[in-house]
């Protein structure tokens, strides 16, 4: 059994190179003597998007802070 620390939804708006706006989350659960947080996110694929994740590194274009 676990138990959920937190839940937090946060909005990510991509504007470059295609203007995207995705729903993202994170749910925080007990490991150990610390916690261990998941990331979530989830938006639309067109075949442009699916494309573009062929060429470009989408963790390095959300940035450190995710």
């Amino acid at each position: 059994m676990f138990e959920i620390i937190a839940i937090a939804a946060v909005v990510l708006d991509f504007l470059n190179p295609f203007d995207r706006h995705h729903a993202t989350g994170f749910t925080m659960l007990p490991h150990g003597d610390a916690t261990g947080a998941t990331w979530l996110m989830r938006g639309p694929a067109d075949l442009m998007a699916r494309l573009t994740q062929l060429f470009v590194d989408l963790d390095d274009r959300i940035g450190q802070g995710f």
